[in-house]
């Protein structure tokens, strides 16, 4: 590694010290070095984890535990019963980018103030061809989106980059990973609410019944996901941060309608 990745991976050993979470896995300091397990098997006896190497959590990070692509990292869908030895810094480093790659070298950028985060439209200002378009949502579509897509469930990281009506992120709710742009899932997700959009509306006849009626189909749907659908394929109906944004919608117009009838 060079003088800077040296840096990085003293700092975030330090930071580690008797155990940190980040994100889904616990690391922590042992005799031999560093351990990396599933924050879920923090309590397991290590005999009863499977032993993977560090190279090999590469490919444990790439599928989810139904066998689903991960094309987000930071997704919490990491598979869990396994455990990993890092034997120095270096190594833990190493580790850790398998899992969350660039994790450590932006939590430590942002801890030496090295590290500027930008803001929906200053980065969706930048994009050309089929991305454009993601610049014609407005601040209440914006604010709908980022909620969606970097919600607690949907990603773990901790965004710091601004948006519309959507406060920063803590924290003690996602993870001491830093999100400094929108990422390239989040920008294909805005770029489908702002189609969708462009497409029409449905002629608003439903009854209040009817609403609480498809509001306990839509968490259902979340409960149960289809294990086919790709977290990044945002062309199904059944994607669970369409499902998410559509229980969300729906939720505050019931809100809105029994205020209406209260009155």
């Amino acid at each position: 590694m060079g003088s800077h990745d040296d840096g990085t991976a003293r700092e975030f050993a330090s930071f580690v010290g008797a155990g940190r979470i980040v994100a889904q896995a616990q690391a922590r300091r042992v005799e031999s070095g560093y351990e990396l397990r599933h924050v879920e098997d923090r309590e397991a006896d290590a005999a009863d984890l499977r032993r993977v190497t560090i190279p090999e959590l590469q490919e444990l990070a790439r599928f989810s535990e139904s066998g689903a692509f991960r094309p987000l990292k930071s997704r919490p869908d990491l598979r869990s019963g396994w455990i990993c030895f890092a034997a120095d810094e270096a190594a833990l480093l190493e580790a850790l980018n398998h899992l969350y790659p660039g994790a450590a070298a932006d939590w430590a950028a942002v801890r030496a103030g090295r590290a500027e985060a930008t803001s929906y439209r200053e980065f969706t200002g930048r994009q050309t061809g089929m991305y454009r378009l993601t610049q014609a949502l407005d601040d209440a579509l914006v604010g709908e989106t980022v909620a969606t897509a970097c919600a607690p469930q949907n990603c773990l990281k901790r965004r710091l980059w601004a948006a519309p009506g959507v406060v920063e992120d803590n924290e003690e709710i996602k993870s001491v990973i830093p999100c400094l742009e929108p990422c390239a899932p989040a920008l294909e997700f805005s770029r489908t609410v702002m189609r969708a959009e462009q497409a029409g509306k449905l002629d608003e006849r439903l009854t209040s019944a009817d609403g609480e009626t498809l509001r306990r189909a839509l968490v259902r749907a979340l409960e149960n996901p289809i294990d086919d659908v790709r977290a990044a394929d945002f062309g199904s109906p059944d994607n669970p941060l369409r499902v998410q944004l559509a229980l969300s919608r729906l939720e505050a117009r019931l809100t809105e309608t029994a205020k209406t009838e209260g009155q």
